[in-house]
C-alpha cells in the first residue's frame, strides 16, 4: 500500500482549515480514516411513509414539502425556535428546531425533502422536533441512503460528496491482493469495492455482503497484529515457582474447597509464571466466580520467590476490600501487604513508599495511585489488574515498566465470548472461569413496571425484617444532570426515606469524600443500614453477603453487561437473592425481558454484543468512535469463528503461501501500530 492513505485529509481537494477541523472532531485526520468512516445506519428509500401513517413516538421516514417559510423566532434571550408547516398529499404536521438558526437557510418554502424523526403530540398539533433533513437529490439512483454520525456545520450531503470524490482518487489504494481460493472459500468481495459499497450500496444484499467482507478483514488483521505483538513483547522475566508443600499451605488457609474452574485457572497460572518468558493472561469469569482467590494464588507465588507482587483495583472501595481480605489471608503466612490510595496522608504515604522500595512490602494493593512516577518497587515480578475493562493498554504498560518485564494478569468480571476475547486480547492468554462456588443460589430477576412499585417497597421492608439488606441503584447523583425522567440518588433517598420511615436508609456516590464513602459502605456492611441508595460506584467487587436485594431504578438506561455487574453484588452468600429492574421507559423493553431470563454472563455478553456492538466490550480500544473501523459482528454471528479458521490457515499452516501472510501482516501493522502507540502514550 502506498503512503497516500496515510496522508492528512487536507490533501483532499475541497478540504480547508474549517472542514479539516470539523472532520477531526469525528476522529477523521487521514485519507484512510475518511474512506473507512462507515455509516451508522441507512434509510430505505423504497419504504417511505406518509403523514397519514404516522404514529406518535414511533420513528418516521418520508418525503414532506415545506408549506410555510422558515423564520427564526426568539422565545426568550438566547433561545430561538424555527417552526414550519410541512406535509404531503395525506396531511400536514410541524417541524421544529431549537437554537439552530442556521436551519432557516437550509430549507426553502415549496421544496420537498426527506425527513426523519419521531412525531410527538404537543398542544393539539403533531410535531417532529429536530428532524433529519435531506435534499431529494441526495437519494437519486439509490435505494439505501447512508446516514453518518456528524458534527455542527458538516451535513450528510457534504460528507457523501467528500466520500465520492475521495474514492475516485484514492479508492484503489484500499485494494488487498488475496488468493482466489481464499476469496471464494470465505465469500469475500474485493476490499476496495466492499468499502465503496458499504457507503453507497445498491441494495440491502450488497450492503450486507460489503459489511461482512470489511468486518472479516478488519478482525483478521487485528488478530494477526495482536498475536504478533504478543510474541514480540515476551521478554525475559523472573520465574515464579511454588512447591507442593507451599501450595498445600495456601489451600489449607482457604475456608473452602476451590471450584474446578478455580483449580484449572491456578494450574494454568502456575505453569505460565514458572517460565522465564513474561506471562500475560486475561482471567475472565462471571461475577462471583472467585477470581480474587486465583489472583491471591499468583501473588503468593511471587512472595515465596522473594520478589514483589502488585494488585491494581479501579476504585478505592474495591481496593480497600481487597486489602482487608489480603491482609487477613496473608498475615498467617508471614507475608506483608501494603495499601496505597490517593487519599493517604503524606507521612503515611512516604513511609509506605519507603517500605515498597526496600522490599519490606511484599504485596502492594492500590488504585491508580500505584502507577504514579514516585512509586518504585524493589523487584516487581507480578502485577494483577482487577477489572480489565477499566484499565487500558496504557495503564498496563506503565505498571509493567515499574518492574523488569513482570508477569501480568488482568481480571475481568465482564465476560465476553471466548472467540472475541482471543481476537481482541490477542496479546494475552485467555483463561475462562465458567463455574460458580457451590451453595450459591441463582439470583431471581424481575422486571417491575412503575405501577407495581408499591409492592416492591413492601418486599424491601420484608427483607429488612428478615435481616437482609437492599441496594437501590440510580443512574444520576442529582436531578438535572441528565434527562428529566432519570432518577437521581438524592431524589430516591428522599423519597424512600418518606415511603419507608421504619427502615434505616443511607446513600453513596462518587462525589462524596473518601471517609464519607467508607462510612456509608461500612454502615451497610455491618448492618447499621437496611437500604443503601447508590450510583454504580458499587458495581465492582463490593461483597456484602447479607445483601439479598438489588433494585435498579431506570434499568433501561444501563447496558446489559453493567446490569449483570450490579446484579452480581447480591447472591454472594447462601440466601436467596433478588434483582428488580424498574423500567421507567414508556414501552416494554425486550432487552430487559431477555436479561431477566438468564444469569449466564457469557450469554448476556453475547446479547450485549448484538444490541450495542463491540464498542461496549472493547474498553480502551474504543475512544468514542470505532477505532476498529467497522467491526459490526451482529451482521453475521459466525464471523468470529470464520476469522479464527482463516487465521490458522493463513498464519499457522501457511495454506495460502508466505507472500499473502506477509502482505496481511504488513497491512495489520500499518493499520494498528499507530493506534496502539496512541493508546499507550495518551
Amino acid at each position: 500500500m502506498s503512503g497516500l492513505l496515510t496522508d492528512g485529509i487536507e490533501s483532499i481537494k475541497g478540504i480547508g482549515a474549517a472542514r479539516r477541523e470539523q472532520l477531526s472532531k469525528l476522529g477523521i485526520t487521514t485519507v484512510e480514516e475518511l474512506l473507512c468512516y462507515m455509516p451508522r445506519t441507512y434509510r430505505d428509500l423504497t419504504d417511505l411513509r406518509t403523514v397519514e401513517g404516522m404514529e406518535v413516538s414511533v420513528p418516521w421516514f418520508g418525503v414532506l414539502t415545506i408549506i410555510t417559510a422558515p423564520k427564526v423566532q426568539y422565545i426568550r434571550r438566547n433561545f430561538s425556535m424555527i417552526r414550519v408547516k410541512a406535509g404531503d398529499h395525506t396531511g400536514s404536521i410541524y417541524l421544529c428546531w431549537y437554537n439552530q438558526p442556521y436551519m432557516a437557510g437550509n430549507i426553502q418554502e415549496g421544496e420537498s425533502y426527506y425527513i426523519y424523526g419521531k412525531p410527538e403530540y404537543y398542544r393539539g398539533e403533531i410535531r417532529i422536533n429536530t428532524p433529519m433533513v435531506e435534499k431529494l437529490s441526495e437519494g437519486e439512483g439509490a435505494r439505501l441512503l447512508p446516514v453518518y454520525r456528524s458534527t455542527k456545520g458538516l451535513s450528510q450531503g457534504v460528507l457523501r460528496k467528500l466520500l465520492k470524490s475521495t474514492f475516485k482518487k484514492y479508492g484503489d489504494q484500499l485494494r488487498l491482493m488475496a488468493p482466489e481460493d481464499f476469496v471464494q472459500k470465505y465469500q469475500l468481495m474485493p476490499l476496495e469495492q466492499a468499502y465503496y459499497s458499504a457507503h453507497f450500496p445498491a441494495d440491502q444484499e450488497e450492503r450486507d455482503r460489503s459489511v461482512s467482507t470489511i468486518s472479516f478483514y478488519e478482525i483478521l488483521l487485528l488478530k494477526a497484529f495482536m498475536t504478533r505483538n504478543k510474541e514480540s513483547q515476551r521478554e525475559r522475566s523472573i520465574p515464579l515457582r511454588m512447591g507442593e508443600e507451599a501450595e498445600r499451605r495456601f489451600l489449607d488457609n482457604l475456608s473452602f474447597v476451590p471450584t474446578g474452574a478455580q483449580s484449572r485457572a491456578m494450574a494454568d497460572i502456575r505453569r505460565g509464571i514458572a517460565g522465564e518468558a513474561s506471562y500475560q493472561a486475561l482471567l475472565q469469569g462471571d461475577v462471583g466466580s472467585g477470581k480474587t482467590v486465583v489472583a491471591f494464588y499468583a501473588l503468593y507465588a511471587a512472595a515465596l520467590s522473594g520478589v514483589q507482587g502488585a494488585l491494581l483495583a479501579p476504585t478505592e472501595i474495591l481496593c480497600r476490600q481487597h486489602y482487608e481480605n489480603a491482609k487477613a489471608f496473608f498475615s498467617p503466612l508471614g507475608i506483608r501487604v501494603g495499601l496505597l490510595t490517593s487519599g493517604m496522608k503524606k507521612a503515611e504515604r512516604d513511609q509506605l513508599l519507603k517500605e515498597v522500595r526496600s522490599g519490606e512490602i511484599q504485596i502492594l494493593i492500590g488504585t491508580h495511585a500505584m502507577i504514579q512516577k514516585d512509586v518504585e518497587f524493589s523487584e516487581l515480578a507480578l502485577a494483577v489488574a482487577d477489572e480489565q475493562h477499566r484499565f487500558g493498554v496504557r495503564q498496563r504498560a506503565v505498571l509493567q515498566q515499574k518492574g523488569v518485564s513482570p508477569h501480568f494478569i488482568v481480571m475481568s468480571a465482564t465476560p465476553i465470548p471466548r472467540t472475541l476475547a482471543l481476537i481482541i486480547y490477542g496479546d494475552l492468554d485467555v483463561i475462562v472461569m465458567d463455574e460458580l462456588p457451590g451453595g450459591r443460589r441463582p439470583v431471581r430477576t424481575h422486571l417491575v413496571p412503575p405501577h407495581k412499585e408499591k409492592g416492591l417497597l413492601e418486599f424491601i421492608r420484608k427483607e429488612a425484617a428478615a435481616g437482609n439488606r437492599t441496594y437501590y441503584v440510580c443512574p444520576l447523583i442529582e436531578e438535572g444532570e441528565g434527562e428529566s425522567e432519570a432518577t437521581s440518588v438524592k431524589e430516591a433517598y428522599e423519597r424512600l426515606s418518606h415511603q419507608l420511615p421504619d427502615l434505616r436508609i443511607g446513600y453513596l456516590h462518587g462525589r462524596m469524600r473518601q471517609k464519607e464513602k467508607e462510612s456509608a459502605m461500612d454502615d451497610f456492611a455491618q448492618g447499621r443500614l437496611d437500604v443503601l441508595v447508590s450510583t454504580t460506584v458499587i458495581e465492582v467487587g463490593v461483597d456484602v453477603k447479607e445483601a439479598t436485594c438489588m433494585v435498579i431504578d431506570g434499568a433501561d438506561r444501563f447496558g446489559l453487561a453493567q446490569l449483570h455487574q450490579l446484579r452480581g453484588r447480591v447472591g454472594r452468600g447462601d440466601r436467596q437473592s433478588y434483582c428488580f429492574l424498574l423500567n421507567r421507559g414508556r414501552e416494554e423493553n425486550q432487552r430487559l425481558v431477555d436479561f431477566c431470563s438468564t444469569n449466564d454472563g457469557f450469554e448476556i455478553a453475547r446479547m450485549d454484543l448484538e444490541n450495542r456492538g463491540p464498542g461496549a466490550l472493547l474498553g480502551q480500544w474504543q475512544h468514542g468512535r470505532s477505532d476498529l473501523f467497522f467491526m459490526n459482528f451482529a451482521i453475521d454471528g459466525r464471523i468470529l469463528d470464520r476469522v479464527m479458521s482463516a487465521y490458522e490457515e493463513v498464519f499457522v499452516s501457511r495454506q495460502y503461501g508466505d507472500a499473502f501472510a506477509y502482505r496481511l501482516l504488513a497491512r495489520a501493522k500499518e493499520k494498528y501500530q499507530s493506534l496502539l502507540d496512541q493508546v499507550i502514550l495518551n
